[in-house]
């Protein structure tokens, strides 16, 4: 299993798993190398998923004095689908400054998260007709993938223009 930050700036922190899946302390891990890699405070979009939403992770959240909430207002699925290039504008929950803002797509929505340009360029580009016999050739396989990435900010900048995403730039 495998799970990425990036940043409109061009930055990726990830984390691979050999056997399980990720789960929540997995995921605050990630979150707090991104914090000491990235040394600036982060804008987190997150889609829907119950590890985003954990009592773990929520936990975490509290314990980051310096943590709000971003959601979108007034979408509705049906009219995102029939317009992709309409933007949401996003609301804030709390005002104080802070170091980790949580922002949330809306269900079924994958095309306005930036992360999911990076696994479709990693699996249509770079791993392309590669065949792994094991789970470690798999595992240095995807992290070479994503070495290349991250050398590239321009690349992970780009997934941020795409024009399904490119709201996180305003």
């Amino acid at each position: 299993s495998v799970a990425a930050l990036i940043t409109s700036e061009g930055d990726l922190c990830y984390k691979l798993l050999e056997r399980n899946s990720f789960r929540s302390k997995g995921i605050v891990r990630l979150l707090k190398d991104a914090l000491k890699s990235v040394k600036k405070p982060l804008f987190v979009l997150w889609d829907n998923a119950s590890i985003h939403k954990s009592s773990v992770i929520k936990s975490f959240l509290e314990t980051q004095a310096k943590c709000h909430k971003i959601v979108l207002d007034d979408y509705k699925p049906d009219d995102y689908k029939k317009n992709s290039s309409e933007i949401k504008t996003a609301r804030l929950i709390k005002s104080r400054k802070k170091d980790v803002h949580l922002g949330f797509i809306p269900p079924y929505s994958p095309e306005m998260n930036p992360v999911e340009k990076l696994w479709s360029y990693v699996k249509t580009v770079l791993l392309k007709n590669r065949f792994f016999k094991t789970i470690n050739e798999l595992k240095r396989g995807i992290a070479e993938a994503l070495e290349r990435v991250r050398k590239d900010k321009n690349l992970i900048i780009s997934f941020f223009k795409h024009k399904d995403c490119c709201y996180m730039l305003c």
